[in-house]
């Protein structure tokens, strides 16, 4: 489309403006002051009220304005008074207001509660005692009491409502006008007062016995109400059942016969809750409980169903019927909680896609990635007009841009239907060729543990989408050319952060959490934020400042995926709620629903699918541990009844899944830990209410060389396994720890201890951590299953053996003998059998020469130095004989310093000896790594002998210096022929750079056959290969980090290098000197060939500053030819143009006047400068004229003489040729043409020409 001209955006704006609806202030302004508060309207939904007509009224200062308006119109008469009698803002009068309106709404439910009639329904509490027929005890605060009787007229109780009577508003303002009854569906009064028969409503109420921890629940399902129960068909397991909805009871219930065929009885667990009947003194016949998930229309939950034995109806109980979504509580204006409605409120921030304010996104992009511009990919024809529309609405969003100028970056985009909506297209551009140079930014995202720490203690959740996220932040200038794509209608780019860049989902993350910063009870995972509240009010105080901070930032949310006021919650793939965390419904509603797999790719798939639901199942390895060896390399494929049980039982105890408990920091913490021969298990727990509750499971398998360790160091493997496992957790404070090895218990508490070195180890790494250890037998240790099913986790394997392969060499290689003392040597010497028996020989006084084919033979060649000591020890002089088992040790304490071989040898002679000392000393020596790593190894190969070039410019050698302190680089090119060396000055090393400077030097020397360089970045890149095959030449690399190889070049950068040092001391720029020193080495002899390099490339001695004497020298025949056959074509060419020219000598003398053509003339000028000159000299068709002081120099031909001129005649008469001349007379070639040559007389053949008259035409004289 073509962009419109500014003129015409101009006019229609002014033309909007003139026929756009006018606002009247004064009528707003007076519907503003007739506004009031309404009887049911909330003060916030009076504010909104408020500030939405306040828009129109032009007010100086609106919120005075408004605040004015509520103190007015209210119908709060206490917050009246109370603004009248303080100085408050807006802020202040409704922070108040609130305040009342809470301390109002709980004072009319307790006068309420107080004053419910004896006809209204009774509500059945949890009772005291065994028998289920006994009178009911009710707690204080239920609404009504045994007895109680509805109030008479006089008390001015409403029969409506309830509230007292009259109503301040009259009868239009009691509450329960207009409202249905949900017990006779009619209007005008609520279903607590209705006067038609009622319902006993069923309850199901657990109840604590006195002497028994078995709960009971009494059931009344006593009916009067002439309607039946609605009943629903509910998924369970993936299997439909009919149930019956009861509101009144607290648990939901299935018979033993609707089971049959549809569920399975191994999932079943034992119960110990009593069910009773209405009236009946016996509890029903409960055969167990099943975990199961419920789904209806599309909404699922964990739930607990217990089987009733027989035939009877399935019922679903309240809490139940409202996670599920069946029923829901609506509560009255004065009944419900003061609750904002975002979108009434703040109706801007759901508008649109917003855009942060006073922020922009930087793309860090590596300026080494060369840019790609991809190839434009077509669009189908089909597609491409609701690619026009996608365009143009990201235009008028603001996020996209017409691309102008050179756009170094493109890419293409991709196209793709919405999974909701394919008639409409999503448009993404392929970044992946642009992200290769993007920097990606390190940021933190929350992960699954840090959100259950977070929301700890909630009760309830709100979760706000940002409208498209990434679009909400904008790019700055330089980071958009990257965005730049192609389509059919041209090149755009983003001006806002765009989905595909590498970068954008950590920087997107970052951002939003720094504009929700110091926020209590918000955090954010991209662009979902969740806000939650250990209270409605603490909820509600961290909603609205939520809401505030994202209105005050220009961001928006999409109200479509909004949740408010939640109490239970589905975010990052789990269920939180106030009970705790549970997995997502959806997601075992999957695995439930699952068909059994066919092939080995498919069981992957099911098992990624259950490992996200891993932290819920404490066994899960062993579960899946038949499907998993399906999954093993080359396992035929076979599915038996063992792999169907497998699944039967994984989707069981999915079903059953419990919630794990919110882990708080101020509550102490137990792990439990335990070891089995094939696996760990670790749980973490925290007491809560006096219960248990577990936070966390954790198990693994052990590796093979684990297994193979002892009982007690696979149990000390467990507990640091199980603290670094929960490491997030516990580090930091000080927790319990719980194990059923009670030896394990004495080791870790007593630090004077002596383990073996495995233990030590283990023990080290959790030295860290503050614990206290205490021993629980095995039955009571819960992580015993655990450990005994482990989970496989071989990535965890390999980091824990690489973290224990690192500690062992840290010890190998630091743990250096200690000092060897006298006592120890003494010792050694007596354990020692060779010692022992040289002893006794030398105490016998045996000769060395009786030794021979002993044990000790190899001393004999020293047994005259041999002696024995007062304390035992063999000596050699003054030097101790060591025994064998002290060799070694003794090596390494003189090697301790890392000297060479010589001087520990040195160092050994000076105190100790044993036989073959020197040789171990060698060993030692050469194997200890450190000294290896820092000797230098002396070793080059022979050099080699580089065959001469077979002539000038057929082998070059190229290299770099630099770059010098004014940042350019000096170009090398060295003929390995003549030497000759050619030098260019470069500004950066780019291949397109170096290119451009050979092929200036190959026009002026041509081409070589090959050209050798090192392994620079230029000589490596697509383009310099191309060049190569465009002339021809071979390029050879040579070996990397050996510049001899490459010597030419070097060679001569060092006398280069050494030349620019000299003109930087002498203060001269470089450049310039640098040609006198290519002068000066060009002419000079080289070291190798005896030859200056000049006369070996050009065959001639090179002219410089030096004088040179002539000789004469006889030419070479290819010069005398060149000089015979130029002379021949000079004295032709000088014989053709004096012909065709007419040419003849001119006859000018010195003193002569003359006249001098016109240079700058027109046509009404003289052809001749009318003043005469006098010439003053004459070299050979050279003449030199002056006049008045003034000299000119000419040829000849541009003068005349003077004397010629006649009255009225200023043809050049010598300009033409004779018009009667019809033949050119014969003429010969002068035969001295070449000095010192002869030249045969050649005569040149008659040229016949035609007649003047038919050359020229005919002028009248």
């Amino acid at each position: 489309t073509t962009s419109r001209s500014p003129l015409y955006d101009a006019a229609r704006r002014k033309l909007d403006g003139h026929f756009a609806p006018r606002v009247n202030a004064t009528f707003e302004v007076y519907r503003f002051r007739q506004a009031k508060q309404l009887h049911n309207e909330s003060l916030d939904a009076f504010y909104a009220r408020l500030r939405q007509l306040a828009r129109n009224c032009s007010f100086s200062n609106a919120d005075d304005e408004i605040k004015n308006q509520i103190v007015l119109a209210t119908s709060s008469s206490r917050l009246r008074r109370y603004a009248m009698q303080h100085a408050l803002d807006l802020p202040g009068i409704l922070k108040q207001g609130r305040l009342f309106e809470e301390v109002e709404r709980d004072a009319s439910i307790i006068e309420q509660e107080s004053s419910q009639s004896s006809d209204k329904q009774e509500a059945h509490a949890v009772r005291q005692g065994s028998s289920p027929l006994q009178p009911r005890q009710y707690k204080q605060n239920k609404k009504t009491e045994p007895g109680t009787s509805k109030k008479p007229l006089e008390n001015k109780e409403c029969y409506n409502c309830g509230r007292s009577w009259p109503h301040s508003g009259g009868r239009s303002s009691c509450p329960a006008r207009g409202k249905k009854c949900n017990a006779c569906h009619r209007l005008g009064h609520f279903a607590s007062l209705c006067r038609s028969t009622h319902k006993t409503v069923r309850a199901v109420n657990p109840d604590s016995s006195s002497d028994s921890e078995e709960h009971v629940c009494t059931t009344y399902a006593h009916t009067q109400a002439a309607t039946a129960p609605p009943r629903v068909v509910i998924e369970v397991n993936g299997v439909p059942i009919r149930f019956m909805i009861d509101t009144g009871a607290a648990v939901s219930m299935i018979s033993s016969n609707s089971l049959q065929g549809r569920l399975s009885r191994d999932q079943l667990s034992k119960t110990s809750m009593k069910v009773f009947a209405y009236g009946a003194k016996s509890p029903l016949s409960l055969l167990g409980q099943l975990n199961v998930v419920m789904t209806y229309n599309g909404s699922s939950s964990h739930e607990t169903l217990y089987v009733v034995s027989g035939e009877c109806s399935s019922l679903l109980s309240f809490s139940a019927a409202s996670r599920l979504g069946l029923v829901q509580i609506t509560y009255s204006v004065e009944e419900g909680v003061n609750r904002l409605t975002p979108s009434e409120v703040y109706p801007d921030l759901f508008k649109g896609v917003g855009c942060l304010k006073d922020f922009q996104v930087h793309l860090h992009v590596d300026p080494q990635v060369q840019p790609v511009a991809q190839p434009h990919r077509r669009i189908p024809f089909s597609m491409r007009k609701p690619v026009e529309e996608e365009l143009e609405r990201l235009q008028s969003l603001d996020i996209i841009e017409k691309a102008e100028g050179p756009t170094p970056w493109v890419s293409p985009v991709v196209l793709v239907p919405k999974p909701h909506d394919p008639e409409n297209i999503r448009m993404c551009v392929d970044m992946r060729c642009a992200n290769r140079a993007i920097q990606r930014e390190r940021h933190v995202t929350p992960t699954v543990d840090d959100i259950l720490a977070a929301l700890n203690g909630s009760v309830m959740f709100s979760k706000l989408d940002l409208k498209d996220g990434y679009h909400q932040l904008e790019l700055d200038e330089a980071s958009r050319v990257i965005t730049t794509f192609s389509t059919h209608a041209g090149l755009f780019r983003y001006k806002r952060l765009n989905f595909g860049v590498t970068s954008a989902a950590e920087v997107f993350q970052d951002t939003v959490r720094q504009v929700l910063n110091n926020i209590p009870n918000v955090l954010n995972v991209s662009d979902d934020i969740l806000v939650f509240g250990k209270s409605e009010k603490e909820h509600n105080d961290a909603l609205r400042a939520t809401l505030e901070r994202l209105h005050a930032s220009g961001l928006t949310l999409n109200v479509s995926k909004c949740k408010f006021y939640q109490q239970e919650l589905i975010f990052f793939g789990h269920v939180f709620s106030n009970k705790g965390v549970q997995p997502d419904p959806q997601k075992v509603s999957a695995i439930l629903k699952a068909s059994p797999p066919a092939n080995a790719s498919e069981v992957k798939s099911l098992l990624g699918l259950v490992n996200y639901c891993g932290r819920f199942i404490p066994n899960l390895a062993d579960i899946a541990q038949p499907l998993r060896k399906l999954t093993a390399k080359g396992e035929v494929w076979d599915w038996t009844d063992k792999h169907q049980d497998a699944l039967e039982k994984l989707k069981g105890k999915l079903s059953a899944a419990t919630a794990l408990a919110y882990f708080d920091p101020g509550k102490a913490v137990t792990l439990i830990v335990d070891a089995a021969p094939h696996g760990l298990g670790a749980i973490l727990t925290q007491a809560s209410e006096g219960d248990t509750r577990v936070i966390a499971y954790g198990s693994r398998t052990l590796s093979p060389v684990e297994a193979r360790y002892s009982q007690i160091e696979r149990e000390m493997l467990a507990v640091v396994w199980g603290i670094e496992h929960f490491h997030i957790y516990l580090y930091g404070t000080k927790f319990h720890l719980l194990t059923d090895h009670k030896p394990l218990v004495s080791i870790i508490g007593n630090p004077h201890s002596l383990p073996s070195a495995r233990l030590e180890r283990l023990a080290l790494r959790i030295q860290q951590y503050t614990f206290d250890i205490q021993h629980t037998s095995g039955s009571s240790n819960p992580s015993d299953y655990l450990s005994r099913h482990p989970v496989s986790c071989k990535e965890k394997f390999r980091r824990m053996e690489s973290a224990a392969e690192e500690y062992v060499n840290f010890v190998v290689s630091h743990s250096l003998p200690c000092a060897m003392t006298i006592e120890e040597v003494t010792k050694a010497t007596q354990g020692d059998p060779e010692l022992s028996l040289l002893k006794k020989t030398l105490n016998q006084g045996q000769l060395g020469t009786s030794w021979k084919k002993t044990p000790i033979q190899q001393f004999s060649r020293v047994a005259p130095e041999l002696s024995v000591s007062e304390e035992g020890l063999v000596l050699r002089g003054t030097r101790i004989v060591l025994p064998a088992s002290l060799h070694r040790k003794a090596v390494q304490l003189a090697h301790r310093g890392h000297q060479g071989i010589v001087k520990t040898k040195q160092l050994m002679r000076e105190k100790v000896w044993f036989p073959g000392m020197d040789s171990l000393v060698h060993k030692e020596v050469k194997s200890c790594q450190a000294c290896q790593a820092n000797t230098p190894v002396h070793h080059r190969d022979p050099l080699p002998i580089l065959q001469q070039p077979r002539g000038p410019w057929k082998e070059l050698s190229i290299d770099f210096a630099g770059p010098f302190p004014d940042g350019k680089y000096a170009m090398v090119v060295v003929d390995d022929f003549s030497k000759y060396p050619v030098v260019s000055i470069l500004h950066t090393l780019a291949a397109p750079t170096v290119i451009r400077h050979l092929r200036i030097i190959f026009a002026q020397f041509g081409s070589p056959d090959v050209l050798k360089s090192d392994n620079g970045s230029p000589f490596q890149s697509d383009c310099f290969a191309g060049f190569a095959a465009e002339f021809g030449f071979k390029h050879h690399r040579v070996t990397p980090r050996w510049p001899e190889a490459n010597g030419e070049a070097e060679r001569f950068m060092r006398t280069l290098k050494k030349s620019i040092l000299a003109s930087s001391v002498s203060h001269q720029e470089w450049t310039v000197e640098l040609q006198t020193f290519l002068l000066a080495y060009r002419s000079t002899p080289h070291g190798s060939t005896g030859k200056p390099p000049f006369d070996l490339l050009f065959g001639r001695p090179m002219q410089n500053y030096l004088p040179t004497f002539p000789v004469d020298a006889p030419p070479s025949p290819a010069h005398t030819d060149a000089q015979q056959c130029d002379a021949r074509r000079k004295a032709y060419n000088k014989w053709y143009v004096d012909t065709r020219r007419r040419t003849k000598s001119n006859q000018f003398r010195v003193g002569q006047q003359v006249l001098r053509k016109q240079e700058k003339r027109n046509k009404f000028s003289p052809y001749y400068d009318p003043n005469p000159y006098t010439i003053t000299k004459i070299t050979g068709s050279q003449v030199t004229a002056s006049r008045n002081g003034k000299t000119t120099c000419r040829n000849s031909s541009f003068f005349k003489d003077a004397s010629t001129v006649q009255a009225g005649h200023y043809e050049d008469q010598t300009s033409m040729p004779g018009i009667d001349d019809e033949i050119v007379p014969r003429q010969e070639v002068p035969s001295q043409a070449v000095p010192g040559q002869a030249v045969p007389n050649q005569a040149v053949p008659n040229i016949p020409r035609t007649s003047t008259s038919q050359r020229y035409p005919q002028r009248t004289r």
